[in-house]
């Protein structure tokens, strides 16, 4: 008998084995990666490893059977782990060359990282106006990116060819630049992981110096008195020399430096102040002012005007605004002010009293008016005064709402009025008289165009001799001597007597409706004396053409709403024998108009 004992000794790993799929993972989030050995005795030591460095955050786990390892390691990866490996190491610390190892390549995902500069031709400080610059944006981004955008000053800067800004890949170019392509630019891009944004780049552009534009361009001064005139310009970089000029009707001279002092500012700019004194009217005129830096001298020059010094003109356009029970507001343009420094003034009187309430002053033509009664009204006379003197009066009126017409913001319910009300009652009774007029009409109409009337024409026939056969008024008849109707053969009674005795016989009725009126038409077998067919008169009488006859066609009515299909009549009612008449005799029967054919 064979036995068998438990083998104590030492063995090493089988295998070891990176739980999962090697996904790629986001940078700076913290994840878990399991790593797990089998077979090995005693249990196997696991250790991790990054491109070589030992990695010790991770903690061990061993089966109770004491041949499965299993360890879990937290790892948050940087941007820098991209690419690297990630080694698991199981071995048997009893047995040499018993490591074994299992390995993943790490793909870390993370936002775009960008860098800007200017292209490597350009020099930042001798970017001059008119002259092309191009900025590349480097992207390192994993995944790559689907957008990049140009941001300048804070605004998104679009592809326009045309006005020379072209955008390619990750390249900005700005093809003849000017001073208001200057500023401070930034590139951003963005990846599934999100947006990434560059460096600024501040690009300074130099350009000849230009007049400010919110300066006074008017000075008016009296003879003898000195004026200082500012020349405020912008330049990249400062200007550093000014030159003064003076015209007027009869010449141009150029104004002494010791006459000018120059003002450099903390910013890109510059000025230089003149000190003039007009002592002749030849002293009124212009002076202009042009500066120069590096980039050279100023293109336009600044124009100033130098008038003789006089009243300010009136303010225009003036208007009142946020007008309520107790306040107003007065709002104008102003006019020229002579040359001089003006101030502006609202003198307020009272309408009704014409008592003058306030006088304001102001450095600028708005008004505020305080302390109103409501619906007071007020007459405000507005105008402008300096040195020299006051305007006119710009005059206007205004008035305050009353109390009962101060309204707030909130919703207001709607209230049905008097007046209101009348109008929507109007409105309804001519609605219900126009639809009364409608129906009165429809209905008139109605009675005077009746529906038509049916007719049918149902014949009687009888025989007739070979000489009634032969004459040309009489229609022959295929059919045989008894009475025909066209709903049937008739079933009354037979001739025995006389025509017009057989006729007066023949009693008819009909299931028909009474609206339904119809001809019978008779053809008799007796000659008249002068060989025409005779007729039945009105009377009942025989009569031809000429007296009377024995022989006619006759029609006559048929009333069927008193026939029944089977011939015989109801209970309830008497035959109804219908009148004879001529066939040249209209026939009225029953309100209904009716002619023999």
């Amino acid at each position: 008998m064979l036995q068998f004992s438990q083998w104590d000794g030492d063995v090493q790993p089988l295998e070891v084995t990176l739980l999962g799929s090697n996904q790629p993972m986001s940078a700076l989030q913290e994840i878990e990666i399991v790593c797990q050995s089998v077979g090995s005795r005693p249990p196997a030591e696991i250790s991790w490893y990054k491109d070589g460095q030992h990695l010790k955050s991770s903690r061990e786990e061993v089966s109770p059977t004491g041949n499965i390892s299993t360890s879990v390691l937290k790892l948050t990866p940087r941007v820098s782990d991209h690419g690297k490996s990630l080694t698991c190491r199981a071995e048997n610390s009893r047995l040499q060359a018993s490591a074994l190892e299992d390995s993943w390549k790490l793909a870390v995902f993370f936002v775009p990282i960008l860098t800007l500069k200017l292209g490597s031709n350009l020099d930042p400080d001798n970017i001059r106006e008119g002259g092309d610059v191009y900025l590349e944006c480097m992207i390192h981004a994993n995944p790559w990116v689907y957008k990049v955008v140009w941001e300048h000053n804070g605004q998104t800067v679009q592809h326009n060819a045309s006005a020379g800004i072209i955008m390619s890949n990750q390249s900005l170019v700005l093809q003849k630049v000017k001073r208001a392509s200057g500023g401070t630019y930034v590139c951003t891009a963005t990846n599934i992981e999100g947006e990434g944004r560059s460096n600024p780049v501040e690009l300074s552009v130099m350009y000849k110096p230009i007049c400010k534009s919110d300066q006074k361009r008017v000075f008016g001064v009296a003879k003898g008195e000195q004026v200082e005139i500012e020349c405020k310009v912008e330049s990249n970089p400062k200007a550093d020399t000014f030159r003064w000029a003076f015209n007027n009707s009869a010449d141009s001279i150029d104004v002494p430096q010791t006459r000018v002092s120059t003002i450099n500012t903390p910013k890109l700019g510059s000025s230089s102040v003149l000190r003039y004194t007009p002592h002749t009217e030849l002293d009124y005129g212009s002076v202009v002012c042009l500066a120069t830096n590096v980039i050279g001298q100023q293109v336009e020059p600044c124009v100033f005007h130098i008038i003789a010094a006089g009243k300010p003109d009136p303010p225009f356009n003036c208007t009142t605004q946020n007008i309520t029970s107790e306040s107003l507001e007065i709002e104008c343009m102003e006019g020229f002010d002579g040359g001089l420094p003006q101030v502006f003034h609202a003198d307020i009187q009272d309408v009704g009293t014409s008592r003058p309430l306030w006088n304001l002053t102001s450095q600028i033509p708005f008004f505020v008016i305080n302390g109103l009664k409501p619906g007071q009204a007020l007459r405000v006379f507005v105008y402008a005064s300096n040195r020299k003197g006051s305007s006119d009066n710009f005059i206007l009126e205004a008035q305050t709402i009353q109390e009962a017409e101060k309204r707030t913001a909130s919703p207001v319910d709607f209230e049905l009025t008097p007046i209101l009300g009348v109008c929507v009652g109007v409105v309804c009774g001519l609605l219900v008289v126009a639809l009364g007029i409608v129906l009165a009409l429809k209905f008139r109409t109605d009675t005077r165009h009746p529906p038509p009337l049916k007719a049918t024409k149902t014949e009687y026939r009888v025989e007739v001799n070979d000489s009634e056969e032969k004459n040309p008024d009489i229609i022959p008849s295929s059919k045989d001597s008894d009475f025909f109707y066209n709903d049937g053969l008739y079933n009354g009674p037979k001739r025995n007597g006389s025509i017009t005795d057989n006729f007066r016989n023949c009693t008819y009725y009909s299931d028909k409706s009474n609206s339904e009126i119809t001809y019978a038409e008779l053809c008799l077998d007796t000659p008249g004396p002068n060989g025409n067919p005779g007729m039945i008169g009105p009377g009942g009488g025989v009569g031809g053409g000429g007296g009377s006859a024995s022989n006619s066609v006759i029609y006559a009515t048929i009333d069927h709403s008193r026939m029944r299909t089977n011939g015989e009549p109801p209970a309830h009612l008497q035959p109804h024998q219908r009148e004879i008449v001529s066939v040249r005799t209209p026939l009225l029967v029953n309100s209904q108009q009716e002619s023999c054919v």
